[in-house]
């Protein structure tokens, strides 16, 4: 009997790693169309037109798999011996094979092994053809790096990536930190150009070790489209392997001793003048760019007919996509559109002269070495001042950036990374970034996603990996459909967890994996295998039970108060965040009312729960200061690692930084501190309570009465 053309979709559908059934936070079924699981399968490879091909597709599928002698992927853990499966067909299973092994650090490895002498795991049949699969034991320590592996069977070569990486990745053992958290957009300084800068980075560093923190945490840095029209989010990077060269400090470029043009623009009434028209609340990126650009501009003009170009190539050979990257961004600043809608030639080929303004490249090329060169100044301070730098990666990147266009066979480009529906959002949710194509990432050794660890932990000694369940599974949409027909694609966990822990362990830097919201278990279970860092945020986890209103907090993990996607502390507390949704058109009467009464529960089970334990919570003027250095007290003295305060909560701050599924309705991403480093580091709300964290994190802890003393 001939199988239902459904049931042989699912089949074709498991084949590519998909998971199509789920379950919500009701625990409420969930299955995309028919159409729509077609659509991604297309997406990912396979060859059919409609639904009436899946049958032929499957039988490709199925001998496309077994023709592959060896996985383009084998990780070991901890230097042990190679466990390989190898595919042949059957009249080849019994020949005499070769085995290379091309170690990372040099030196080769040779075997010769008999195929019949080694035992038969698998056989199956294919349209008649029998193949069966043989296992190789390959013993001895294989050293930590990226290896080369070979088989030659009939005077065919075939090649595989190894990767011998350690179990678990680096981590603090019983280190006890506290730090603080501010977007470098928001940051600000007298010498500030209407938005937190490089030097302004350093001086935070300064500050922070001034108080005994550990910790200076940021939202991510990295490239991204600066014009208005692209958006200023820094959750969908043109690249995810070049820094954002708006956070230049103009004045600490070196090229400027030898550059009167640019000498010139700086002291010039115009600039004073546009320097002063950026004082408002909020950052004009595209403004501020037009503005540094200028100077840049003249900067690069000047170093590239100087003719002593050493360091810039000695910079382009140690980042070999950076010249790439610069004629890149010049070509959409000469066509004015993303790679998408360039000819075909430019999509998919070189770009060579003539494609692009050499002076606008030279600009790219300018600003990404010198925003690297001052960063690295910043690393320095970092390591000087007993500092560690924490940085955020972006599980995405932009649909018409870089990364989706220099390695776009590595994307899945007509579906789009969201999120199902939930309570918050009953419609589900569509990000907008492609995601990889898990069978193309492995047949390219993961090239892009070795890179883009490598680079972003030589920079943070701790990295927040956004979205962690991406390493296991991303919901994937089709174009043209909504979230209620996305699809979870699963990606091979054990490659992508080798790679965090192996570029973990070789930059000595400590992951965080962002395990917020509704995570399957076995995510926070392989996150403990390796020692990848959960983090636990007070916000979502109060209960409205007095006697157990915060949740335990897990050992040797990342805590804090809230994230930079949640209200602060003020407006979670005072349910201030509600009335901000209500005035979107976010809430309707019914919804406002359940959440500002279950608001209600949950502050009075907070203070409830603190004054049981004999804590101090002031009167009813002061209560809310009092009770956010209590929960600030509760997470200093847990027994996470890190302890990462928001600046903004000390001086009860209302306005959020963002607020999901708003989009053009509120300036998310824009708004700057309301105090400067200058005045905020004299401000005794911030001061006296971070040092009090300090106290208690180095198990010197504060008695009572000090919590009072810090009010006065």
């Amino acid at each position: 009997m001939n199988m239902p053309i459904n049931r042989v979709l699912y089949r074709l559908a498991g084949s590519y790693g998909l998971q199509l059934a789920y379950y919500d936070m009701r625990r409420v079924k969930h299955m995309p169309s028919l159409e729509a699981i077609v659509e991604v399968l297309k997406a990912m490879g396979a060859n059919m037109d409609s639904i009436q091909g899946v049958s032929s597709a499957l039988v490709e599928r199925r001998r496309y798999i077994w023709s592959k002698p060896i996985e383009p992927v084998i990780v070991i853990f901890d230097k042990k011996g190679l466990q390989i499966e190898i595919k042949l067909p059957s009249k080849l299973a019994d020949c005499t094979f070769m085995l290379e092994l091309f170690l990372d650090g040099g030196g080769i490895r040779k075997f010769s092994y008999r195929g019949k002498d080694l035992k038969t795991t698998r056989i199956v049949n294919l349209q008649g053809e029998r193949f069966v699969s043989k296992r190789v034991l390959i013993s001895g320590e294989i050293p930590f790096g990226y290896h080369r592996f070979f088989i030659e069977s009939s005077g065919k070569k075939h090649e595989s990536l190894v990767i011998s990486a350690p179990s678990t990745s680096f981590n603090f053992a019983e280190d006890r930190f506290v730090g603080v958290f501010l977007p470098l957009y928001s940051l600000s300084s007298k010498e500030s150009l209407g938005a937190g800068d490089v030097l302004d980075l350093e001086k935070l560093i300064a500050w922070v070790s001034s108080v005994g923190g550990d910790v200076v945490g940021m939202l991510p840095v990295l490239a991204t489209f600066l014009d208005e029209s692209y958006g200023s989010s820094p959750y969908v990077p043109v690249s995810r392997l070049f820094l954002s060269e708006f956070y230049v400090h103009l004045e600490s470029l070196n090229e400027l001793k030898f550059c009167k043009p640019a000498r010139d623009i700086l002291s010039s009434k115009w600039f004073q003048e546009q320097k002063a028209a950026l004082d408002g609340p909020l950052v004009d990126y595209k403004k501020i760019m037009a503005i540094k650009r200028v100077v840049m501009e003249a900067l690069a003009k000047c170093y590239f007919s100087c003719g002593k170009l050493d360091k810039i190539h000695e910079f382009m050979k140690d980042n070999p996509k950076v010249e790439q990257y610069a004629r890149f961004m010049a070509v959409i600043e000469k066509r004015k559109a993303w790679w998408p809608l360039w000819p075909e030639n430019l999509k998919l080929g070189k770009l060579k002269e003539g494609d692009f303004e050499e002076g606008i490249k030279h600009y790219y090329l300018y600003s990404q070495w010198k925003i690297r060169e001052q960063f690295a100044k910043v690393d320095k301070k970092s390591a000087e001042n007993n500092v560690m730098l924490f940085l955020d990666l972006p599980i995405g990147v932009h649909p018409g950036g870089f990364d989706a266009w220099c390695w776009q066979d590595q994307f899945l480009r007509n579906l789009s990374v969201g999120a199902p529906p939930d309570n918050f959002f009953i419609k589900g949710q569509n990000w907008g970034s492609p995601p990889m194509d898990p069978y193309s990432i492995r047949e390219k050794g993961y090239d892009y996603t070795r890179a883009v660890f490598s680079y972003n932990l030589s920079m943070a000694k701790i990295l927040r990996v956004d979205h962690i369940m991406g390493m296991h599974r991303l919901f994937c949409i089709p174009n043209g459909f909504g979230p209620e027909n996305g699809v979870y694609v699963h990606y091979n966990q054990k490659e992508m967890y080798a790679i965090m822990s192996l570029e973990s362990y070789l930059h000595r830097s400590v992951i965080v994996g962002e395990d917020l919201g509704t995570v399957p278990n076995y995510v926070r279970k392989t996150m403990a295998r390796h020692a990848i860092s959960r983090m636990y945020i007070l916000q979502c986890e109060v209960s409205s039970d007095p006697s157990k209103a915060l949740h335990d907090v897990p050992e040797g993990s990342l805590v804090s108060l809230n994230t930079h996607d949640m209200p602060t502390f003020a407006s979670f507390v005072e349910g201030l965040d509600i009335k901000e949704r209500v005035r979107l058109g976010i809430l309707d009467d019914d919804d406002t009312t359940c959440e500002t009464s279950q608001r209600s529960i949950l502050r009075r089970a907070l203070v409830d729960f603190f004054k049981a334990k004999g804590v101090f919570l002031g009167d009813k003027d002061d209560q809310l200061r009092f009770l956010l250095l209590a929960c600030m007290r509760f997470l200093a003295k847990s027994p996470s690692n890190i302890v990462l305060f928001n600046l903004e909560d000390f001086w009860l701050e209302a306005s959020p930084q963002n607020m999901p599924g708003t989009g053009k309705d509120r300036p998310n991403w824009q708004k700057k501190a309301r105090f400067s480093i200058e005045q905020f580091s004299c401000m005794k709300e911030v001061v006296n309570p971070l040092k009090e964290m300090v106290r208690i994190r180095k198990r010197k802890e504060s008695s009572e009465w000090e919590s009072k003393r810090l009010m006065e």
